[in-house]
C-alpha cells in the first residue's frame, strides 16, 4: 500500500476494524482565495492495508495560513497555524468552529488538548501559557 501523504497529526480509535488517523496536509498552499486543506481525515483498514480519504478540512472564509503543529482529541483538531493563530475543527461537523488570534503580537507556538477534560493549553515562545476551556 503506498502511504497517505502527510503527517500523523493522532491515531483516533479503531470501530468495527477501521483505523481513522487526521494527517496535515503537506500540499497545503497559504492562500484563502484556494480554500487549501489545512490536514484530513484518512479511515485505514489495518486488514487489508486499504485507505481511503473520508473529509478535507479547510480554513475558514477570510483566514490564510498552513498548519504547522496541532492536536486532535476525540472530535476535536486544533492546529497553529503559519499566521501564528490558533484553528479549531469539529471533525465530526467538518467545519472550522473557533479561532484563537495570537495574544501580545505573540504568535502562538504550542497547542496541546488536555488529557482529562475539554481543556486547550497554547503556549507562545516567550514561555506564557494559556488555557481555554472548549465546549
Amino acid at each position: 500500500m503506498d502511504e497517505p501523504p502527510g503527517k500523523p497529526l493522532s491515531c483516533e480509535e479503531k470501530e468495527k476494524g477501521l483505523l481513522f488517523i487526521v494527517l496535515s496536509h503537506p500540499c497545503a498552499k497559504e492562500s484563502e482565495s484556494l480554500r487549501s486543506p489545512v490536514f484530513q481525515l484518512i479511515v485505514i483498514n489495518p486488514k487489508t492495508t486499504l485507505s481511503v480519504g473520508v473529509m478535507l478540512y479547510c480554513l475558514p472564509p477570510g483566514q490564510a495560513g498552513r498548519f504547522l503543529e496541532g492536536d486532535v482529541k476525540d472530535h476535536c483538531a486544533a492546529a497553529i497555524l503559519t499566521s501564528g493563530t490558533i484553528a479549531i475543527w469539529d471533525l465530526l461537523l467538518g467545519q472550522c468552529t473557533a479561532l484563537l488570534p495570537p495574544v501580545s503580537d505573540q504568535h502562538w507556538s504550542f497547542v496541546k488538548w488536555s488529557g482529562t477534560d475539554s481543556h486547550l493549553l497554547a503556549g507562545q515562545k516567550d514561555g506564557n501559557i494559556f488555557v481555554y476551556h472548549y465546549s
